[in-house]
């Protein structure tokens, strides 16, 4: 039901956007498009999964993430803060979750996780390849 109402949502913002009505909320909107496994290392591409995960990032500093299956959806939420590496400039996103509702990507079980940002149409997650999980990576549709 959460999905059916945030695709609506996208759709009037979307339409609001093309026809030229500004609106007053801002957020990116990033899809799953491919997952790489740990010690598989093989790469597996979001059509051949059997759900669709895609994350929001609200211009208020909150997310929302969800996973979407044929069955079932689950979602979560929290806070996110953006930094800078000093040394390199890599820029990465630090989202702190609400709760765990099992889609937290990292080796502790802690409510933190962390998205590399490459460049500015994708994010990635690898923080839980070190303890041989899987890595996520997103691209930015919106």
């Amino acid at each position: 039901m959460k999905y059916i109402l945030l695709l609506l949502f996208l759709l009037a913002h979307i339409s609001c956007e093309k026809s030229g009505i500004e609106t007053p909320i801002g957020f990116t909107v990033y899809k799953l498009e491919s997952i790489y496994g740990g010690l598989s290392g093989q790469t597996i591409l979001a059509q051949d999964l059997d759900f669709n995960e895609m994350i929001i990032i609200q211009k208020d500093s909150t997310f929302f993430k969800e996973r979407v299956y044929s069955d079932s959806t689950i979602s979560s939420t929290g806070d996110f803060e953006l930094f800078m590496r000093e040394d390199d400039g890599q820029k990465f996103f630090k989202f702190t979750y609400v709760n765990n509702d099992g889609l937290i990507e990292n080796c502790n079980n802690s409510l933190i996780e962390y998205y590399v940002i490459p460049n500015e149409k994708s994010i990635s997650n690898g923080g839980s390849v070190p303890c041989d999980g899987p890595g996520y990576n997103y691209s930015k549709i919106r």
